[in-house]
């Protein structure tokens, strides 16, 4: 509890210090979380029938907004693993991929939801409980921001 409040601190003071231009990834701030899915995430619904099981995978729901006072761009998602597996972006056929945004300063959130697949043919190592790491692309200045979620059974 302690740490968390430090680090607000700290980032409160280097904001104050106006370096977001320099520094992008202080001003993304991200609420949400990582659930393990089993579910094809198909567009098409039929009634009476029940949605298609697929390979496992992690999805993730969060919100996503700009603390600063400059738009920042969010690319991509790379550099995703969990339990010391490399996860890909949507990779599996009817898994959501993350569409890039832009979050503007006005702080407003913006829901994004995107699923993370075991790259090839593996099987997902992570279980509830495990966390999911990934980073955000940003589109200024070249920087990432890390961030890293809980994994929770889908309810």
């Amino acid at each position: 509890m302690i740490r968390v409040g430090l680090l607000e601190t700290a980032l409160g003071f280097f904001q104050r210090l106006r370096l977001s231009p320099l520094l992008p990834g202080l001003d993304v701030a991200v609420e949400g979380a990582a659930l393990i899915c089993t579910r094809e995430h198909m567009y098409v619904s039929l009634t009476g029938i029940p949605d298609p099981q697929g390979p496992p995978h992690i999805d993730v729901e969060m919100d996503v907004w700009n603390k600063g006072h400059h738009p920042v761009s969010l690319i991509e998602v790379w550099h995703a693993t969990a339990k010391g597996q490399a996860l890909e972006d949507g990779s599996h056929f009817g898994t959501s991929r993350f569409q890039p945004l832009t979050l503007e300063p006005a702080g407003l959130k913006n829901e994004v939801y995107f699923a993370l697949s075991p790259r090839d043919d593996e099987a997902l190592v992570a279980q509830a409980g495990d966390q999911v790491e990934f980073s955000f692309r940003l589109g200024r200045n070249g920087r990432d921001r890390r961030v890293k979620l809980l994994i929770r059974d889908k309810e």
